[in-house]
């Protein structure tokens, strides 16, 4: 299968800008000029984020879709990629922001829930 390396540096990039968007724009290199400008638009980014993963993965599962697609499958394989790196994110911010809203404990069970 063909692959998509230049769809997934994009996709890495507005990631990486997401992240910036929503912790770094208060931290040193983006609070000069001409860095300052980088995080502006991170809600854009995100749709753009969606569209292009949901873009290569019917680009990827295509083929399989006409034999059947075991769903569960499909989704343990899918959470186990990106769950673990959630749940060690959540970790490392927490003593940075512990109290702050959503980081209480609430809001640590909803997003260990992913919800």
């Amino acid at each position: 299968m063909k692959r998509l390396d230049q769809l997934n540096i994009l996709r890495f990039i507005a990631a990486i800008l997401i992240v910036i968007y929503h912790y770094g724009k208060e931290t040193f290199p983006f609070t000069v000029e001409p860095l300052i400008r980088l995080p502006v638009g991170g809600n854009h980014l995100v749709s753009l984020f969606f569209v292009l993963s949901g873009f290569v993965m019917v680009y990827v599962y295509y083929p399989q879709a006409a034999e059947g697609i075991d769903w569960r499958r499909f989704m343990v394989k899918r959470v186990s990629r990106f769950w673990p790196l959630y749940i060690v994110t959540i970790f490392m911010i927490l003593p940075f922001r512990w109290g702050v809203p959503p980081h209480t404990p609430t809001g640590l069970f909803l997003s260990l829930l992913m919800v």
